[in-house]
């Protein structure tokens, strides 16, 4: 019965050993993102790390005090790590090895978007997934940006209503 009872967590442990390989991750650690916004000549650029995460779903950006929607794109599995306002990603490799490309939401078309508006809070809305144990999941993260008038960028990391998570 001993013999049993070791064979069975033997095995267990096992599948929990080649799950996380799979996953790339142990089961504590966390799938998340990390975001920046950085300037990149006159355009603003987002620099999006996946951390235990496997791709970027979609960016929206919106003015928070009018709820104006500034950009939208789907991003169809980008794996990031940038994405340069107003420029929709067109070819890249996926996680899985296939070629993807993203499309534009709003405004709809090939137009481009409006100019970021200075010294405005804008809501940027980021949405990835994941793989976990059982299945795919997604999440959301929510950051608030301003532009200053003197070319420097602040962010943070918010709740999906704008208010700060900062301590």
């Amino acid at each position: 019965m001993k013999k049993v009872g070791l064979a069975l967590a033997s095995i267990v442990l096992l599948l929990v050993g080649v799950r996380c390989y799979q996953l790339r991750r142990l089961p504590w650690d966390e799938p998340r993102i990390t975001f920046r916004a950085v300037r990149a000549a006159d355009d603003v650029e987002f620099e999006i790390g996946l951390v235990y995460a496997r791709s970027i779903q979609e960016l929206i950006l919106t003015d928070k005090a009018t709820h104006e929607r500034l950009w939208w794109v789907e991003l169809n599995y980008f794996p990031g790590p940038r994405i340069r306002y107003g420029k929709v990603p067109v070819a890249f490799i996926t996680f899985n090895g296939q070629v993807g490309s993203a499309s534009q939401e709003f405004p709809k078309g090939d137009v481009p978007p409006k100019a970021l508006p200075v010294a405005k809070e804008i809501l940027v809305q980021v949405d990835y997934d994941y793989d976990d144990w059982l299945d795919e999941y997604g999440r959301t993260c929510w950051y608030l940006m301003v532009l200053a008038p003197d070319g420097q960028i602040r962010y943070w990391e918010t709740d999906s209503l704008g208010n700060s998570l900062q301590p």
